[in-house]
């Protein structure tokens, strides 16, 4: 599919904070996460909105995380 070159680069500008949120906590459960699939909640507003439905797409296609679920709430 397309999508909208603003909320894309939006997205991309994001990323390093995303993936640092994701890592540090991934790091301070250290062993307790091993094997186990994990739930995401994704919400936004506005351009928000558009950069929580890409993180959803982003965490169910190209990161290294094993996901249970993903949940996405946008308003606005």
């Amino acid at each position: 599919g397309y999508m909208h070159t603003g909320f894309l680069r939006a997205f991309n500008a994001s990323m390093p904070a995303l993936k640092a949120t994701i890592d540090r906590y991934l790091k301070s459960k250290g062993e307790s996460l091993k094997n186990k699939k994990l739930d995401f909640y994704v919400t936004g507003h506005s351009l928000g909105g558009a950069q929580a439905t890409i993180a959803a797409l982003w965490l169910k296609n190209n990161s290294k995380i094993e996901v249970k679920g993903i949940h996405v709430a946008t308003f606005g």
